[in-house]
């Protein structure tokens, strides 16, 4: 899988072949405004259950993290699994992430 992520927000995901599955609308987003951007994606192997193939973490410039269940079987699909905001910690917004599989 790949994902890909506009400065809108709008996150896209690919299957190794370059087809589309879906895409994750942003939360929200205006014109200009490029807080809702990606900063960070990360797929990771799930472990949430069967009917979901991985785990796609997306950390956005205005310090949002959304975690999503995503599935690329016969029917793609995913589902919002956790959000936090790292904006209290972090008011000058995030720019890039890295991700450490111990934590």
């Amino acid at each position: 899988m790949l994902a890909y992520a506009d400065s809108t927000g709008t996150v896209h995901l690919f299957d190794l072949i370059g087809s589309e599955l879906f895409l994750i609308p942003p939360v929200v987003s205006f014109p200009g405004d490029f807080s809702y951007a990606a900063a960070g994606l990360f797929l990771l192997e799930c472990t949430a259950g069967v009917q979901w193939s991985a785990e796609l973490l997306v950390i956005t410039y205005g310090g949002g993290l959304r975690s999503y269940l995503v599935s690329v079987g016969a029917n793609p699909s995913f589902q919002e699994n956790h959000r936090f905001s790292f904006s209290t910690h972090y008011s000058h917004g995030i720019t890039s992430a890295v991700y450490h599989p111990v934590h």
